[in-house]
């Protein structure tokens, strides 16, 4: 099981990063954040709410929200008022 997991991580990590890489473009998230260490720590939440909904039986709809929250939390907005959509040189 371990190694299916570190056979699956990178691709896992490669599409969060392209994800975030795209909400900076578009100006959503704070550019001059490093994209696979925002990518990593959307993805080590994701995983900490997949094991405690297994663990402690958390409904989908309350993982679907702190997924959400917990995602915008982590992603640091832009520092200018620049508008969303934004996209940025």
């Amino acid at each position: 099981a371990r190694q299916r997991l570190r056979e699956a991580y990178p691709p896992w990590l490669a599409e969060l990063t392209t994800f975030v890489e795209g909400l900076q473009a578009g100006g959503w998230v704070d550019p001059n954040q490093d994209p696979r260490v925002l990518a990593e720590r959307i993805f080590a939440f994701i995983e900490g709410l997949s094991v405690h909904e297994a663990l402690y039986g958390l409904d989908r709809a309350t993982v679907r929200e702190a997924a959400a929250g917990g995602m915008l939390a982590l992603l640091p907005p832009p520092r200018d008022d620049a508008a969303p959509g934004t996209a940025r040189a």
